[in-house]
């Protein structure tokens, strides 16, 4: 049996440059035509193609095969240490962020402007469902993302008597519909999410957002918030930069943030 994993280890060894298929023994995800972009304490950076889609995932080595694990050198505790320095330090960000988003809050919300936007914008919540592709921070851009939409159907029968008949009765049931683009980015997040993970709850449209994808191309989606006081704070910020934007030298290069 060792035998057997130091060839299998030696395999892997050599064919880091090359497109392999990783796969995640917890949660048997395979990755495809998977390279290895980043190697850390505690696991690995894979970016994957499998037909029309693409993405980067990281995988912690206690999710990896021990052949995968004793080809990149894994050692538990180098991987315990950085794991819980990486922790650290997204939650310190993620408070950072946080803090930064509610003082720009403070600063608009007393704005007539921003009372305006606050009361358009929490006029029309939306209750969405979707895949958290990539957390940043207290923001995640999502990928599969659909609106829950309540709708009554009337409950008409079977009944035993006329006046039982004529009288209609309403239920309430859902369905999802799809939204002008299946990814969104979305602010004011708890930093507990993940990676993943599936994330169901109101949002307010708060302008667009600009990022750099997987193949470095720009791509742009729309952007939301969790609550309206900070969609109306970004609406706002968004505007600014879209008017400064327009107002500079065509030739020039820009970018977006959140």
């Amino acid at each position: 049996m060792g035998i057997m994993l130091k060839v299998v280890a030696f395999v892997i060894l050599t064919s880091r440059a090359f497109a392999e298929d990783f796969t995640n023994i917890t949660t048997k995800a395979i990755y495809p035509n998977a390279k290895v972009i980043r190697e850390e304490p505690d696991g690995l950076t894979l970016k994957w193609v499998s037909g029309d889609k693409r993405g980067m995932t990281k995988v912690y080595f206690w999710e990896l095969p021990a052949a995968t694990q004793q080809a990149f050198h894994y050692d538990p505790q180098s991987a315990t240490s950085h794991y819980a320095e990486t922790q650290r330090k997204i939650k310190e960000n993620a408070a950072e962020q946080q803090a930064k988003q509610q003082e720009e809050s403070r600063q608009y919300a007393s704005s007539d402007l921003h009372k305006t936007i606050k009361k358009s914008t929490a006029s029309r919540p939306y209750t969405i469902v979707g895949k958290i592709l990539q957390m940043k921070g207290t923001s995640a851009l999502f990928t599969e993302v659909k609106e829950v939409v309540a709708y009554k159907v009337a409950n008409t029968g079977p009944y035993t008597t006329p006046l039982l008949r004529d009288s209609t009765k309403w239920e309430t049931q859902y369905k999802y519909e799809p939204m002008t683009s299946d990814r969104i980015y979305v602010c004011g997040l708890s930093p507990a999410y993940v990676d993943g993970q599936t994330y169901q709850g109101v949002v307010y449209f708060s302008g667009n957002y600009t990022y750099t994808t997987t193949q470095g191309a720009s791509a742009t989606v729309p952007r939301y918030a969790t609550n309206p006081d900070l969609a109306a704070s970004l609406t706002i910020k968004w505007g600014k930069k879209a008017l400064k934007d327009m107002q500079k030298d065509p030739t020039e290069e820009t970018g977006d943030g959140e």
